[in-house]
């Protein structure tokens, strides 16, 4: 899930800031389509990434869990939730460029966003405690989504049992979506925006 909704991210992220210092992104914005298509054309190939991870790391899956008889159920739960996460992902990569003015402050506002997402991995287990570790565990989308998946997989809890933990993977999911469609475009120029 992390590989995949990295590379997702780094597409989106290169999407336009690449193409305005590619010098390319003048032909794009000449062709006779709106926007917002572009913008979803760019999204759905960042997404196609996403998809090709996940593709590839179906053998592994299955390897490491047929013979317990978690693999059907892993890669069923990860492709669902891991799709809700690189779609925030992704639509965020969208929005940072579009704003920003040059493709090396959209790589790493990615990166540095990507890092902030999954730093609460790694705090000891007695800081995820309590209802302020439990909050950052369920705003951040990255660890509510591992979280999810790891309750259902590993602890053998029905997908519906824990669904609040995917709210804000979907949150994010929409949102980030609606703004990369619906605003972004309006920031698409050769100069670049306001980042």
């Amino acid at each position: 899930i992390g590989v995949g909704a990295l590379l997702a991210l780094l597409v989106a992220a290169d999407a336009f800031s690449g193409e305005r210092e590619r010098g390319t992104l003048e032909s794009l914005l000449l062709t006779p389509m709106p926007r917002a298509s572009l913008v979803s054309g760019k999204l759905l190939a960042a997404l196609s990434l996403w998809i090709g991870a996940m593709a590839i790391a179906v053998p592994y899956v299955w390897f490491l869990g047929h013979q317990v008889g978690a693999a059907g159920e892993a890669m069923l739960i990860g492709l669902v939730a891991g799709t809700l996460l690189a779609i925030a992902l992704t639509a965020f990569g969208i929005v940072v460029s579009t704003l920003a003015r040059s493709n090396r402050i959209s790589l790493s506002v990615i990166l540095f966003v990507l890092l902030a997402l999954f730093a609460p991995t790694q705090l000891p287990t007695g800081a995820q405690q309590g209802w302020a570790g439990e909050l950052l565990l369920r705003v951040n989308p990255v660890t509510a989504t591992l979280h999810y998946i790891g309750r259902v997989v590993v602890d053998q809890h029905a997908w519906t049992r824990d669904l609040s933990w995917l709210v804000s993977p979907l949150v994010g999911a929409v949102v980030l979506t609606a703004l990369a469609v619906a605003v972004a475009p309006r920031f698409i120029t050769l100069r670049g925006g306001a980042l």
